[in-house]
């Protein structure tokens, strides 16, 4: 953890209850009320790194559930994978947003009758979500721990490319694309519109030279902030995951260069790596290599955009093949 989520946690102290069980990790507990995402328990937010934890007492399914906003902590900016698990008789829920309309109060997840692990990705650097603790059923005090497991996601590289790019997914019926520069930035995406079969597609996009980021997910995966690339089409205009990136954070003062966004795919269907292959530029598929086996996870993929040859390099080209056959 770093010395600044450090003093992050320490300065919630006064609003929530912490202990430290080893050198890296913290437990935070849970203050009343909370019960609502009005006034879930934030400090800046609670910022929780790999295998931080928070404790709790949940007391009904229905009319005493506990929230909290929860800050992400990674170290340098890039792709992770965070998964929150509870302990049993209570369930997790992401509590999502209506882009465009008004904030809700929205089980982005689709918990359900109860879901003990929760998955999401922060794409850039950390990023915070609106989390909810819930008895799974009844009522009767009903402890819990809530912990944080975090790892960093390879991307699979798919190479090199010059003019424009098109890219389309393997994923038939109910695919979602997000595409992000080198810097993290949502600069192009796209819903279950381009075929009318449900299936995604980022067409004839011309990018300027530099790395850039995939993102594949299905079953209604949202981002934490909308985007819309074509006007008459608005992407996830409904709902989004928990908080919007922060620009200045009001805690801490902080003006990050990177914006992070949150990814979460809410459905709750196990999918092979095939079914999240893409293509770029009508070539053979590519499937990933970061996993894609259980619910919830998404595939990343990686490309670099390079300039396309000079007509001099090309004549230059053409004239050193000729000279070599001559020889």
């Amino acid at each position: 953890m770093k010395i600044r989520d450090i003093l992050l946690v320490a300065g919630a102290a006064a609003f929530v209850g912490l202990t430290t069980t080893a050198a890296t990790a913290v437990v935070i507990a849970e203050t009343e009320p909370n019960n609502s995402k009005a006034n879930a328990n934030t400090v800046g937010p609670i910022t929780l790194a790999n295998l931080d934890q928070i404790t709790g007492t949940t007391n009904s399914a229905t009319t005493d559930p506990d929230y909290f906003r929860i800050r992400t902590s990674v170290a340098t900016p890039g792709i992770y994978l965070h998964t929150l698990s509870t302990t049993v008789l209570t369930s997790l829920s992401i509590r999502g947003v209506n882009h465009g309309f008004v904030a809700g109060d929205v089980d982005f997840t689709n918990a359900g009758a109860g879901r003990s692990s929760i998955k999401y990705y922060t794409v850039g650097a950390s990023s915070d979500n609106f989390v909810r603790v819930a008895r799974t059923s009844g009522s009767g005090a009903q402890t819990y721990t809530v912990t944080m497991n975090t790892v960093q996601v390879v991307p699979t590289a798919a190479g090199t490319f010059n003019g424009p790019i098109t890219i389309d997914p393997a994923l038939v019926g109910d695919s979602e694309l997000f595409l992000y520069d080198s810097n993290f930035n949502l600069v192009a995406a796209n819903d279950n519109r381009a075929f009318g079969d449900g299936r995604a597609l980022l067409n004839n996009l011309a990018l300027a030279n530099g790395t850039y980021y995939v993102a594949v997910g299905s079953g209604d995966s949202a981002a934490n902030r909308s985007y819309s690339s074509d006007p008459l089409d608005p992407f996830f205009s409904g709902q989004g995951t928990g908080f919007t990136p922060r620009v200045l954070d009001p805690f801490t003062g902080e003006n990050p260069a990177i914006l992070a966004s949150t990814l979460a795919r809410p459905e709750n269907l196990g999918r092979s790596a095939s079914d999240y292959s893409i293509r770029f530029n009508g070539g053979s598929l590519l499937a990933p290599t970061n996993g894609i086996n259980q619910a919830m996870e998404m595939a990343f993929f990686s490309f670099e955009v390079i300039p396309a040859p000079s007509s001099a390099a090309l004549l230059g080209l053409g004239a050193l093949a000729l000279g070599r056959r001559r020889r």
